[in-house]
């Protein structure tokens, strides 16, 4: 049996929309979804990160390193649990 390359699917993860297309790409691609492994970590495409103090920066800078760091992967669970319990996970 040939090994199958992952699939590359660019999504903008500070589109709420996002985690779930990918999922349901998934579901449909590979007939369903069996494991959710999230790796999140690091700054949005696009957006430097430089060192600063702690007070340095803005509520709306701390929003939105949550948004991407951390609200993506709570979308992506959100969108996952469905067709995993569909497939008795």
């Amino acid at each position: 049996m040939p090994v199958r390359s992952p699939p590359e699917w660019p999504v903008d993860l500070m589109d709420p929309e996002a985690p779930g297309q990918v999922v349901e790409r998934a579901v449909a691609e590979f007939g369903g979804l069996d494991i959710l492994v999230n790796n999140a970590g690091g700054r949005p495409s696009g957006v430097a990160l430089p060192r600063f103090p702690f007070l340095a920066p803005a509520d709306e800078d701390w929003r939105v390193k949550f948004e991407f760091n951390l609200f993506s992967v709570v979308r992506f669970v959100r969108a996952a649990i469905p067709p995993m319990l569909a497939r008795g996970g």
